[in-house]
């Protein structure tokens, strides 16, 4: 049910698995697990927060830190950076063996610092990062493609918050080589974002092929998360080329994507945005109507007022 995205009869057999494998501490350690990585799947991170001091009291080993990962990526999720980070710190203290599970924590890592806690990010932390992809690409021979993948997107990223344009370009064609189609919708919105920063360039039809290629996928893989991104960098993109009430629209179906996925700190971007939108296109209207107005109340007692 997890592979066929199916909640609800995920949830009814999960159960239904909890019941049978009472009294049976083997059985409720992999029953227990199971439920943990089928929230995490589902994107119910405050679930995941809220459960998986359970199946920790069953689990050890590299299971254990299996859930402390799927626990990290829960709390960066919901805006808890500090605590993510303090926990996939841990991870890497206790992981020196596992290459794959190692270069998995240092992409959370990376993730952390560029994704969700990308308003603050400065030279210490910036540091930090190009260190985590530089121990990351050491494993690049020995680790599967769709960690490959993601190491030269970080590498993108970072290089997009030093304004490195041509190298995070450079680094995330890599990606794309090593990217299944599935994923493909985050490269493209990667795309579409560094093509936003670029002045006196008419990339607009550019972001758009590339939002759209984004959306087209994520819909095909049923990915919330990728839609969300990609509704988002377009609404920028429409605030840059002066569509106001388009990029407004496209940023409340970001807004209601991220929330769905519970990305908290996306989702609080996105709304914001939105009400500021809102609160200058009344400050610019009620501008503009006292201009257009005062005219006609010239030589009344309102003059003064307006």
């Amino acid at each position: 049910m997890i592979e066929a995205k199916d909640f609800p009869e995920f949830l009814s057999n999960i159960s239904k698995a909890e019941l049978l494998a009472e009294g049976n501490e083997m059985e409720l350690a992999k029953v227990s697990f199971l439920k943990a990585k089928g929230y995490f799947s589902f994107s119910q991170h405050k679930k995941v927060i809220e459960y998986i001091k359970i199946p920790l009291e069953y689990c050890s080993g590299e299971e254990s830190l299996k859930l402390k990962s799927y626990y990290g990526v829960s709390l960066g999720y919901v805006g808890e950076f500090n605590q993510a980070r303090k926990t996939f710190i841990e991870i890497l203290q206790k992981t020196r063996e596992n290459k794959q599970l190692l270069t998995e924590t240092y992409l959370n890592l990376i993730w952390l610092y560029l994704h969700i806690g990308k308003e603050h990010l400065g030279e210490a932390k910036l540091k930090e990062v190009k260190e985590y992809l530089d121990s990351s690409v050491q494993n690049i021979k020995i680790i599967p493609n769709n960690f490959k993948w993601k190491i030269y997107n970080g590498y993108c990223l970072y290089y997009y918050h030093l304004k490195d344009y041509t190298q995070a370009l450079e680094s995330l064609k890599k990606a794309v080589e090593f990217c299944e189609e599935k994923y493909l919708s985050h490269l493209y919105t990667n795309f579409a974002e560094i093509y936003l920063m670029f002045e006196n360039e008419d990339v607009f039809p550019i972001i758009k092929e590339y939002t759209h290629k984004a959306e087209v996928l994520a819909n095909k893989y049923e990915d919330s998360l990728g839609m969300a991104r990609a509704f988002y960098i377009q609404a920028m993109s429409e605030l840059k080329a002066d569509q106001f009430f388009e990029a407004l629209d496209t940023l409340y179906l970001a807004f209601e994507h991220f929330k769905d996925v519970e990305t908290y700190p996306l989702a609080f971007d996105s709304l914001i945005k939105i009400n500021e939108l809102m609160n200058n296109y009344k400050v610019d209207r009620l501008k503009a109507l006292k201009e257009a107005v005062k005219i006609d109340f010239k030589g009344t007692p309102f003059w003064g007022k307006l």
